[in-house]
């Protein structure tokens, strides 16, 4: 694994790591304006509650994780 492949997998990493905060500002805006994202937020059928927070944390450690995943795949 040479210096390139690091910086690469670097990479890689800090775009999905990037791209998962994104989606959880999309996912504060959704919250603020009321569309979709409250329905699931206020207790579903399961009787689960999750807050705006452990959403946006599981979003953003689902990318890290896809990023991982890419990251050993492509080397």
């Amino acid at each position: 694994m040479g210096r390139n492949e690091n910086e690469r997998m670097f990479a890689i990493l800090t775009l999905c790591g990037i791209i998962g905060i994104l989606f959880a500002i999309v996912e504060q805006l959704l919250y603020n304006n009321g569309i979709i994202i409250n329905q699931f937020l206020s207790g579903g059928s399961l009787g689960v509650t999750m807050g705006l927070r452990e959403v946006q944390f599981a979003t953003i450690l689902a990318w890290e994780i896809m990023g991982l995943v890419l990251a050993a795949v492509t080397s």
